[in-house]
């Protein structure tokens, strides 16, 4: 459903004169106009989300659950409201919600990014015996959660750190090479193509990679930093000193 937002901001054009009645109604009926089972879960669709971003959660919550009842077919109104329950931090609801999406559509895209955001979470928390589970799956569904068409940088530099953290540094690499390469000069990306780099055995790709990038404000601090340690590795003294005073000066 993702795909046809265009064809749903049509219907909604149409159709928003009567949305500030709906959003009165905690439990959204049948839209005025009989325009099928499959338009009206289009409209509840488009209304759940105006409801969540006027506020109205629970009214948002039964717009999204009414248009999946209409659609049984659909995958993405139920990964919708997944994503809903993940922002308000209900976890088991959005966990039940995404799988059910899941059991609709195994290839929904939306549905592996909520589970990949609630694996990768649970994989962070202290003394977690299950984190290394936790780390597989997330990376699972953000593998297939990605959508090159429309790259997320959060999620790719997200699912790199978890590549990293899985002894995978060769796909962090490529991964963050995708990444640089749709946002040119991106401090974060940067900095962890380094220790991916350096994790490989490629530490003066690392260094390479570091030297050509010209940093502004706080980005300059950290990337000069890691420049000098990388030298002192390499037991470039001179090299490493220059980095450090450069980091001072950027620091003051």
């Amino acid at each position: 459903m993702r795909r046809t937002h265009r064809v749903w901001a049509a219907i909604l054009t149409a159709w928003l004169a009567g949305v500030p009645a709906l959003a009165q109604e905690t439990s959204p009926r049948r839209a005025p106009e009989k325009v099928g089972e499959q338009g009206e879960a289009y409209h509840l669709f488009m209304l759940g989300r105006y409801l969540e971003a006027e506020g109205d959660v629970d009214g948002a919550v039964n717009a999204f659950r009414r248009a999946a009842e209409l659609d049984p077919n659909a995958a993405e109104v139920l990964a919708e409201l997944g994503a809903l329950y993940a922002r308000r931090n209900r976890v088991d609801e959005a966990v039940t919600m995404a799988e059910r999406a899941l059991a609709r559509d195994p290839n929904n895209q939306e549905a592996h990014r909520v589970l990949g955001w609630i694996e990768a979470g649970r994989a962070e928390r202290p003394n977690n015996a299950d984190a290394p589970a936790a780390v597989a799956r997330a990376i699972d569904h953000f593998e297939k959660a990605r959508n090159r068409l429309a790259p997320d940088a959060r999620l790719d530099l997200t699912l790199a750190r978890l590549y990293l953290a899985s002894s995978s540094a060769a796909k962090a690499v490529d991964l963050l090479g995708d990444v640089l390469r749709y946002e040119p000069g991106f401090t974060e990306a940067l900095l962890l193509l380094s220790e991916a780099y350096e994790e490989t055995g490629r530490r003066g790709d690392a260094i390479a990679a570091l030297e050509q990038f010209t940093p502004f404000d706080r980005s300059a601090y950290r990337v000069a930093t890691r420049l000098g340690e990388l030298y002192e590795r390499e037991r470039r003294w001179q090299d490493a000193a220059t980095a450090y005073q450069r980091a001072l000066a950027t620091a003051k």
